[in-house]
């Protein structure tokens, strides 16, 4: 049995800060100011298809993300509970 996951309000207050700082060194090569507008933007979609689109398409192209690391994971969760 799965807990229900609860929407988030915001993702920037949502994210702990180790796993920002996890965040930004293995997601977006050290680049704080990168990392905060980018989720800025994840937080601004109007549905989590297009957020979903810029998380595929533009982050993951930008930063050669693995999607199935662990990390990517962890923001890809996050920023679907933002659009439940």
């Amino acid at each position: 049995q799965t807990l229900q996951q609860k929407p988030l309000e915001d993702l920037m207050s949502s994210i702990g800060i180790n796993q920002k700082f996890r965040f930004i060194s293995q997601l977006f090569n050290e680049d704080q100011s990168a990392f905060e507008s980018s989720i800025d933007r994840l937080n601004s979609f109007n549905s989590y298809i297009e957020a979903d689109e810029y998380l595929q398409n533009t982050l993951s192209e930008q930063y050669g993300w693995d999607l199935k690391d662990s990390a990517v994971k962890e923001l890809v969760d996050l920023t679907q509970r933002r659009y439940l």
